[in-house]
């Protein structure tokens, strides 16, 4: 599994919240001409600047991580849960969520799929001075590595630098060489 595809940072373009409260970047989605309104899956990344709500998401379900900046509460259900830099929390779409900043504006990395339709999972790994970290794609799988902080070098030898994702679907194993932090996301076709 050496094939994949390199989606820059750079090459991303903001757009507004679903509610209108903030801006994200879409790093991929499916299908690809999908809006925020009838996508199977998505992964982006969301600035966060002010305390405020969540955009709700009928039958999705959502897994985010703070990858940038001191880190939030989220207030659902009136139950607060605090996340940190990269830490990830898992919740769905369709509930009422209200962000408290701790410390400044943050950004945080989206992942979003269907309920019934797709299962997706995102993990954080840190290895320090460029270890090896084997992935394994299954059957019906899309595979998405984005480098959070340091480098990412795949096993074409591609460097991907911060926010750049490499991208691959369908089975296989492959091995990237991680020099810092990435997160790694499965998301899978029911």
């Amino acid at each position: 599994m050496s094939d994949g595809q390199i989606l820059r940072s750079a090459d991303r373009l903001g757009q507004q919240w679903k509610n209108g409260h903030g801006q994200t970047f879409q790093i991929a989605a499916h299908p690809a001409e999908s809006s925020l309104e009838d996508f199977g899956w998505r992964v982006s990344i969301a600035l966060v600047e002010a305390d405020g709500p969540f955009s709700t998401f009928a039958e999705v379900d959502r897994t985010i991580a703070v990858i940038d900046g001191a880190g939030m509460d989220l207030d659902i259900d009136d139950k607060v849960h605090q996340l940190g830099k990269f830490a990830t929390y898992r919740f769905p779409g369709e509930v009422a969520v209200t962000a408290h900043l701790l410390r400044g504006p943050t950004r945080d990395l989206n992942l979003m799929v269907h309920r019934g339709k797709f299962t997706g999972r995102m993990e954080i790994f840190s290895t320090p001075g460029g270890s090896q970290l084997p992935l394994r794609c299954a059957d019906r799988e899309v595979l998405l590595v984005v480098t959070l902080d340091g480098s990412v070098r795949t096993a074409d030898q591609d460097e991907l630098g911060i926010e750049d994702v490499w991208q691959h679907t369908g089975a296989g194993t492959a091995t990237v060489t991680l020099n810092g932090t990435a997160a790694v996301i499965h998301i899978r076709q029911l």
